[in-house]
């Protein structure tokens, strides 16, 4: 189902090219939908430069990509607990399977448009108005 929403509204404007890197990308999704690596003290983000470098990008072509992934709705570029991440988002591509604070409230009007029926509407919107830690959207 995911794939078929991603092919029909994100993937439509985008390259077979673009595509393969989002997949390779979807290799680092981590907790809160967040692109993220393996470091001596657990996981941190990805930054533009670590995206580059995973995708064998220079710095332009890396920055008109992820300018491409926000501009599609694919992604966007948080300060979240002090830290500055990529989140991708949950319509198209998910970790695990629960919503997190993070993803909810980055996301929250195209969450909202996939709900199917009262009940699903009212749980997010119980589970909206919980959300303590509230990220910034940066792009």
């Amino acid at each position: 189902m995911w794939m078929e929403r991603f092919s029909k509204e994100a993937g439509s404007n985008m390259s077979i090219e673009e595509k393969g890197r989002i997949f390779v990308l979807l290799a680092f999704l981590g907790e809160d939908n967040m692109l993220q690596k393996r470091s001596g003290v657990g996981y941190v983000p990805l930054t533009r430069e670590d995206i580059g470098k995973i995708l064998g990008l220079k710095e332009r072509s890396t920055r008109e990509f992820l300018n491409k992934l926000a501009d599609l709705n694919i992604i966007k570029y948080v300060k979240y607990y002090e830290q500055k991440a990529y989140i991708v988002n949950p319509i198209y591509f998910m970790y695990g399977r629960r919503l997190t604070e993070c993803m909810s409230y980055v996301y929250k009007e195209d969450i909202e448009s996939t709900l199917k029926g009262y009940e699903e509407q009212e749980d997010f919107k119980r589970h909206f108005k919980a959300i303590r830690n509230k990220p910034e959207i940066l792009r």
